[in-house]
């Protein structure tokens, strides 16, 4: 999807870009995604702005119309540091709703597709990083290394008041450069701890309605290049808080994210024609699938999941008829009018 289809399909209030004069033609567009950070921004916005490099980058500031004190501090350090940062001011009227929920899609997308430099970085808001060498590193890294579509580190996790909770966030076999086949199937890493060459990112269309954006950012990466670890720069600090977004969701909320993610990985490289990375999504749906199905609090809620099952394999209107239910509720109104509808529609 293009900069202009975008803004006609989800723009409905206008984004107000605040006044300054950011660097022309950066190498790096460091990309901050902020809502409700008003404890945690400052932090962050320090951690970019020591950075020391032999090039230029800019700070592309996405706040999300908060309400807690964020925007007005986004304001004064774009005042501080007009030639540095493009403050972007976004409204509520704009949110792309996932799985039934409030995101920073929109806000994040319109940042990426704004990007100007060759290498595009990311840290949300409530992140920070704790290196100041850490940009210069990762681009000398990719300048070096053309066939890396990314480089990354590792993040220690702090909660809200920086107590450490978990020195590295990698799982074991991730602390090492990662091949395309395994970057595909999405692993586990932390936007705020990767660099990545603009020209490796493009948008398709199911990507406007994956839940875990991450996974399937790091998965579209993966098929311009390797992963590189640079172990030489310090964690940077992923924080565990209430306030997240993500981390702190009832496991069957994650469950049912998940289940659509892998859904839409899966539609995508088939329609790459990937098979080995399509029905490595197709057997993670289906696991993910027999979790939700568990999870039922009793007999009638059970059934009606199985029946639902059923028929999604029968037709492509029963399968999102499918996913409609798990997404929202179970109480399946309507459903003899879906049922008949159902058996008209063509097969997979």
């Amino acid at each position: 999807m293009k900069y202009n289809e975008f803004l006609s399909n989800y723009e409905f209030k206008k984004v107000e870009e605040y006044q300054g004069q950011a660097t022309k033609a950066p190498v790096v567009s460091v990309v901050v995604v902020t809502f409700q950070h008003a404890s945690y921004i400052h932090d962050c916005l320090e951690g970019i702005l020591m950075q020391k490099t032999n090039f230029t980058f800019e700070i592309l500031l996405g706040e999300d119309s908060s309400t807690d004190g964020t925007r007005e501090i986004c304001i004064e350090y774009a005042e501080k540091y007009p030639n540095k940062i493009r403050l972007f001011l976004h409204h509520r009227e704009n949110n792309i709703r996932i799985n039934g929920q409030p995101t920073g899609r929109f806000n994040l997308l319109n940042s990426l597709f704004s990007a100007s430099g060759k290498y595009i970085a990311l840290c949300e808001g409530d992140d920070y990083w704790n290196d100041n060498s850490k940009l210069q590193k990762q681009v000398d890294f990719l300048e070096a290394n053309p066939q890396f579509s990314f480089a990354f580190h590792d993040a220690t996790v702090i909660n809200k008041n920086g107590k450490v909770l978990r020195k590295g966030y990698l799982k074991d076999g991730f602390r090492n450069n990662l091949e395309q086949k395994v970057l595909k199937r999405g692993p586990d890493l932390l936007l705020s701890t990767i660099c990545f060459r603009r020209n490796a990112l493009h948008f398709p269309r199911e990507f406007f309605n994956v839940p875990n954006g991450d996974t399937f950012l790091i998965s579209l990466l993966g098929n311009q290049g390797k992963g590189g670890y640079l172990a030489s720069i310090n964690n940077s600090f992923y924080r565990h808080h209430f306030g997240g977004v993500w981390s702190l969701k009832t496991e069957l909320f994650k469950s049912r994210g998940r289940l659509l993610t892998y859904f839409y990985l899966g539609t995508f490289y088939k329609k790459k024609h990937d098979t080995e990375i399509s029905d490595y999504f197709l057997e993670k749906f289906l696991k993910e699938r027999d979790l939700i199905l568990n999870s039922a609090t009793n007999m009638q809620e059970r059934g009606q999941l199985v029946q639902q099952f059923y028929h999604m394999k029968k037709s492509k209107a029963a399968f999102w008829f499918f996913l409609y239910n798990l997404t929202h509720d179970f109480n399946g109104r309507g459903n003899i009018f879906k049922r008949n509808f159902l058996r008209n529609m063509s097969s997979f």
